[in-house]
């Protein structure tokens, strides 16, 4: 991996601004517009992604990291003891070994991609102090970033946007009104509807 330069342009000022980060394959641009949400040019996905990675760490950092310990079940790493309970959900729930299975299963174009985000995370890592945020829990470094952490937000969000526990819960009810229902000689699932 070669050393490379990226540019930011900020605004329509063109004021710019070049920085040298170890990592990338060939220079990258990141234009930021009126929005100040950075766009990316790259030669390759890989640097792309790379680059992605530099800027969500450089812009949430401690978001990114709580998010990932939720995946992994590790919140009280970061919280103490206040984050048990969610920690041992979320292991039982097992987002991480999900994440292993589907970083195996991924094509290599995938692997590639999500190695080159981590690159560009822990680019990010090395060469910077960390946020505020840290400062306030008495933490001084976090564990470098993997594509099993990328991996592991993504199955914790699509499991938050599935409505989480409602569904087991509502399959359990709905069961017992069934089982209920043909006991006692009447229809469990037109009741619980």
């Amino acid at each position: 991996i070669k050393q490379g330069l990226f540019l930011g342009i900020l605004g329509l000022s063109f004021i710019s601004e070049a920085t040298q980060v170890t990592g990338l394959m060939n220079p990258a641009e990141v234009l930021y517009p009126e929005t100040q949400i950075p766009t990316v040019k790259a030669a390759s996905l890989a640097d792309a992604a790379f680059m992605n990675g530099y800027l969500h760490a450089k812009d949430r950092l401690f978001q990114m990291d709580y998010t990932r310990r939720l995946a992994s079940g590790t919140v009280s790493e970061l919280v103490g003891p206040a984050g048990i309970s969610t920690d041992i959900q979320l292991r039982t729930l097992g987002f991480k070994r999900s994440a292993l299975k589907s970083y195996f299963a991924a094509s290599e174009e995938t692997k590639v991609i999500l190695r080159s985000y981590s690159n560009g995370v822990n680019a990010y890592l090395k060469d910077s102090d960390l946020p505020i945020e840290y400062a306030g829990l008495e933490i001084t470094s976090i564990p470098r970033w993997t594509p099993l952490d990328s991996l592991g937000i993504v199955k914790l969000i699509a499991f938050q946007l599935s409505e989480d526990l409602q569904e087991i819960d509502a399959t359990i009810a709905i069961g017992t009104f069934q089982q209920v229902g043909a006991l006692a000689g009447f229809d469990g699932t037109k009741l619980f509807m």
